[in-house]
């Protein structure tokens, strides 16, 4: 899938970053949100994932073990990720809650430059201050950068994330508000489960 295919799908659109696809929420009680989410604002299923496997972590330049769990839905076309940190590691999210807040951590955005984009954001003061990879994949990177409120996430975009996230969409597009929590041990048996390509390069 290429990158107008990303940006069709989401808004708002900014020039260097494409498609805004998802907004990223860190909670204290990932339950409670799920339930405030599905009850209250009727958004939902959510899709919950319990173990992202091993991932490997930097945060302000050190190395760091966050353990998350982490459910999915969407508004329209935006991704909404709620995440609960488990453990007390130097993280973005654990600075966040210290800081008093509860909510909206950070805009993501997908590209198929990932390090063009990259050194684009770091020309225009963008700093980046956390990085997460998953198995066969780019590092998700976090930058906080001026006049933005919330963090830049920045991931690259490939036709197997399309699948997969194509997937948790048309479940929420077509939900017909039974089961508005479907649990997963990992992203893999979801994916295994919709016949999805998506998974560690083999």
């Amino acid at each position: 899938m290429n990158q107008m295919a990303f940006q069709s799908q989401a808004q708002p659109v900014a020039p260097l970053l494409g498609g805004a696809v998802q907004w990223g929420y860190v909670v204290r009680d990932l339950e409670a949100a799920m339930r405030h989410w599905t009850e209250v604002l009727k958004v939902g299923p959510f899709i919950a994932i319990a173990d992202f496997g091993k991932t490997e972590a930097r945060y302000k330049g050190k190395p760091t073990d966050v353990k998350l769990i982490c459910a999915f839905s969407y508004v329209g076309d935006i991704q909404i990720e709620l995440i609960q940190q488990l453990n007390d590691a130097p993280s973005p999210y654990m600075d966040f809650l210290a800081a008093g807040r509860e909510g909206l951590q950070h805009h993501g955005f997908w590209v198929e430059d990932h390090e063009g984009t990259r050194v684009k954001l770091e020309a225009g003061e963008f700093k980046q201050v956390y990085s997460v990879t998953l198995p066969g994949s780019r590092p998700a990177m976090y930058f906080e950068g001026p006049h933005m409120g919330a963090m830049t996430e920045l991931c690259e975009a490939t036709p197997q994330k399309a699948e997969l996230y194509g997937a948790m969409k048309r479940i929420v597009h077509t939900w017909d508000g039974s089961k508005p929590i479907r649990r997963y041990a990992t992203m893999m048996d979801f994916a295994a489960e919709q016949g999805s390509s998506w998974g560690p390069a083999k």
